[in-house]
């Protein structure tokens, strides 16, 4: 794809995601397993976020750097979790978890860790480390629909054998109550042989029994491939939705393209203080009026 061609698919991305909230499809395709529906507003910030990013030293100083650089600061707390320590990071260390299945124990070892050290937290959201998520869309959909004293699992679900899990590329997010459930039980998880998510749809069903909820704002792939792949628009062919959650697979350029186009060429999304430092818009008004859907 020509240079020209891909600044066009960010651009259709941007064009899509001109808003927030939860009106429209995102919403509406969600399948509640286990209850948790929004009975009162909420007002949840990035504060009550938990970030856990999975990334390896191979890494740090390109796909984590682009996440730092991004979209993390928009998270109230983010954590880039690691074999290795990496002070530019800085990285929250866990030896001996690198290699094959070992994965699936970093996994773990780091949702116990979040428990003990950030439990007042409300929402706790694990990802890759070229995953870029959309904080602003996600507090929306939290906000609008779901209530973290709900033992809650929610991403992009799917079954494995006869195991529901969520898809950990896209990334997916634990409620406060099902983590305090959830946690005293870690140590005794089966760690399977495939994939972190499903040993962690496993262990969590084990335990508590409750069903994932499936949202299709969790994107397993890049904006590019659903726009103009076919196997893209098979996978999807009612196209992307108006509020993407996530899109993985993105590499550290296009995780600084996503950043520049959502917050500084269309003004969809509000950005941070920090964002706005250095930049010719930092006098503009925030947030700037949304076009009419």
């Amino acid at each position: 794809m020509t240079g020209v061609a891909c600044w066009l698919v960010l651009l259709s991305v941007v064009v899509i995601v001109v808003g927030l909230g939860c009106e429209d499809e995102t919403c509406n395709q969600a399948t509640v397993g286990n209850g948790g529906g929004v009975t009162a507003p909420r007002k949840y910030t990035a504060d009550d976020l938990v970030c856990a990013v999975i990334t390896t030293k191979k890494y740090h100083s390109t796909r984590a750097k682009a996440v730092k650089d991004t979209w993390a600061k928009r998270c109230g707390t983010t954590l880039f979790v690691s074999a290795d320590p990496d002070p530019s990071l800085p990285t929250t260390v866990f030896p001996g978890t690198e290699e094959g299945t070992i994965i699936n124990e970093k996994v773990f070892q780091m949702f116990s860790y979040v428990w003990n050290n950030h439990g007042d937290k409300k929402w706790f959201i694990k990802c890759d480390d070229d995953t870029y998520l959309v904080i602003d869309n996600i507090l929306a959909l939290l906000n609008e629909r779901y209530d973290h004293n709900a033992p809650l699992y929610i991403g992009r679900a799917g079954e494995f054998h006869g195991i529901d899990y969520c898809g950990g590329g896209a990334g997916y997010i634990l409620s406060q109550a099902l983590l305090r459930e959830w946690a005293p039980h870690i140590p005794q998880c089966q760690r399977l042989r495939v994939g972190e998510d499903v040993s962690v749809g496993k262990c969590i069903n084990d335990f508590h029994k409750i069903h994932p909820i499936w949202h299709t704002g969790f994107y397993h792939q890049t904006p590019e491939f659903f726009l103009t792949t076919d196997q893209g628009q098979k996978d999807h062919p009612e196209g992307i939705t108006t509020k993407p959650l996530s899109f993985h697979t993105v590499t550290p350029g296009l995780m600084h393209e996503l950043d520049y186009l959502l917050y500084y060429v269309i003004h969809p999304l509000t950005p941070t203080e920090e964002d706005n430092k250095g930049t010719k818009w930092a006098q503009d008004p925030w947030p700037p009026s949304h076009p009419t859907h």
